[in-house]
């Protein structure tokens, strides 16, 4: 099933206005929050969002999409493995790399979620008075 869900600032009749669904079999223009998509899904294509890494924490592959022309928005750091998420400019790489992921085995998807542990604890802290300070501070 592809799940589309637009970025919440976005009006989400402009998805319907410019997406046939009826050309596409098992398409969703989504509801729901991100996360709660994420939780289902098993790839997820992006663009210049923080939901990037969220999904790499999670142990999910990421199509970061960019077709800007000049400076590059990528919301992943260089220091997380290239194996698991891949910066796409057209619609073939987006395909050619959806092929990449679909062909995972399984020792791939394990080293993922090892991957995934390092990202959310280099990456990511729960929110509590004390890591609010040191953000603050």
């Amino acid at each position: 099933t592809l799940i589309i869900r637009s970025h919440p600032q976005t009006d989400a009749n402009l998805i319907k206005k410019n997406f046939d669904k009826k050309n596409y079999n098992n398409c969703i223009i989504g509801k729901k929050s991100t996360i709660n998509y994420l939780r289902e899904s098993d790839i997820l294509i992006s663009s210049m969002s923080s939901i990037c890494m969220e999904a790499l924490a999670k142990g999910k592959p990421c199509l970061v999409y960019d077709e800007s022309v000049g400076v590059e928005y990528n919301p992943i750091p260089e220091t997380i493995n290239k194996n698991y998420w891949k910066l796409c400019k057209n619609e073939q790489q987006i395909l050619n790399n959806l092929t990449y992921f679909f062909n995972f085995s399984k020792s791939e998807y394990i080293k993922l979620e090892e991957e995934s542990y390092k990202i959310r604890k280099n990456y990511f802290f729960e929110s509590n008075i004390d890591n609010c300070k040191k953000f603050i501070n």
